[in-house]
């Protein structure tokens, strides 16, 4: 009987710490919700073209003022590309031309004028070997 306690006591802690609930005595108030910022990407793809990757993206606002591309080759750690963007509408493009033979997952971050950011969707492409 005791076991069945302890795991009902447990799982109430678990649930109202998950929720945002202050549970010790000294807590001055419950935590706050993170403020979730509306994805600003329609589309976000790429592909293998000669001996880099090209993503394409499209974006649903114009107040963005620039964009910074990530990546990383095990899908958690990403690193800011140097690259330039092209912009027609928008529709922005770029190309990757360091890449290594594996799998490269990207994201594109969209810097809005207030200074916010939107991060796109994760995109893997499976680069076999360098031409």
């Amino acid at each position: 009987m005791k076991t069945k306690a302890s795991i009902l006591c447990l799982l109430f802690v678990s649930v109202n710490t998950l929720s945002g609930i202050a549970l010790a005595a000294g807590d001055p108030a419950p935590l706050k919700p993170v403020q979730r910022v509306e994805n600003v990407f329609r589309n976000f793809f790429l592909h293998r073209e000669h001996n880099g990757v090209t993503l394409n993206w499209n974006v649903s606002s114009s107040s963005i003022t620039s964009f910074v591309i990530q990546k990383s080759y095990d899908g958690e750690y990403f690193e800011d590309v140097d690259m330039s963007i092209a912009t027609v509408g928008r529709w922005s493009r770029s190309t990757d031309n360091d890449v290594f033979p594996g799998y490269i997952h990207y994201r594109v971050i969209a810097i809005l004028s207030d200074g916010t950011e939107c991060c796109s969707p994760v995109q893997v492409v499976r680069i076999v070997k360098k031409k």
